[in-house]
């Protein structure tokens, strides 16, 4: 941790702590989560500083081998420079088996509640 530099996003470790979070050999849960809290479904929120990085965060996932395929996941988007309906995409439930990203400025920290969200940092 002493090598980390704070000042930047470090999008491998986000890759990665996804990856942990919703895989273990590709293809079980690798948390124990709280008794009580099933994170088998839901989405999971990502906060970010700002539209670029959610932009790159987006383009980043998108193109992963893992989080890329559309099968499996949804990666959305939450901004305030996002038009109603594009911003209404992160309150809506995702096609059974797939599980919604949500990358977000803290317009999702303190002004709404995104009912299926199961994990968020």
């Amino acid at each position: 941790m002493d090598r980390v530099d704070e000042s930047q996003i470090n999008y491998d470790l986000i890759e990665d702590l996804l990856e942990f979070v919703l895989l273990k050999n590709g293809t079980t849960q690798a948390l124990s989560p709280p008794e009580g809290v099933d994170i088998s479904n839901g989405a999971l929120l990502i906060f970010l500083p700002g539209v670029g990085e959610i932009k790159a965060l987006s383009e980043r996932l998108r193109s992963s081998r893992m989080f890329g395929d559309a099968r499996w996941f949804t990666i959305v988007p939450l901004h305030s420079l996002l038009s109603s309906a594009e911003q209404r995409r992160a309150f809506e439930k995702p096609l059974n088996g797939r599980r919604n990203i949500i990358l977000s400025t803290n317009i999702a920290e303190t002004s709404v509640t995104i009912p299926d969200v199961v994990c968020g940092k």
